[in-house]
């Protein structure tokens, strides 16, 4: 390993050297978030969540490092030097971050899209064979996206999901090519 990765997985094995811990210290937003999603399941909180609750410092009370307590608050005292206020719930991934703005809506929305994945592998991947190796390569960076990345590439993300609903159409022969 160099300087950097090995820096990287000493703060992310602090706690723990299990899966669960390392995925917990590299991936803060998500658990946050998620509990946030836990506590206001159906309607979530809005377009611009903001953390009422001491979600971070909770998390990060009872699992994280104390130098990661430390950057936190040095950058609570940076934001508020530049009079930007606002402290929302972190959201690291699709999935939180839809479903802590949109409520179950927003849930239900990726797990449309986790289904019609589901449905490719098993049943849609022959309608359409020319799409088959892009569908192949891009279904498990999709789910890695959906789990645990920031929504982002809007264009790609949405080229996917029209993928996938492409198929179901020329499936259910709504479609004919």
């Amino acid at each position: 390993m160099g300087d950097e990765a090995r820096s990287k997985y000493e703060k992310q094995t602090a706690t723990g050297t299990g899966v669960l811990n390392i995925l917990m210290a590299g991936r803060m937003e998500l658990f946050c978030g998620l509990q946030a999603c836990v506590d206001y399941p159906i309607i979530g909180l809005g377009p611009m969540p903001e953390d009422r609750n001491g979600y971070v410092e909770n998390y990060l009370t009872k699992y994280a490092s104390q130098e990661d307590f430390d950057n936190y608050i040095r950058s609570i005292e940076s934001m508020k030097l530049k009079g930007d206020f606002h402290r929302g719930v972190p959201d690291h991934s699709h999935l939180v971050f839809f479903w802590l703005r949109y409520g179950v809506l927003g849930l239900l929305l990726w797990l449309y899209v986790f289904w019609l994945m589901f449905k490719y592998v098993k049943r849609f991947a022959p309608v359409i064979p020319q799409w088959y190796g892009y569908m192949c390569l891009a279904i498990p960076g999709m789910i890695w996206n959906i789990l645990f990345s920031p929504p982002g590439g809007r264009l790609t993300t949405t080229f996917f999901v029209v993928c996938l609903l492409m198929c179901r159409a020329v499936y259910k022969r709504r479609i004919t090519l």
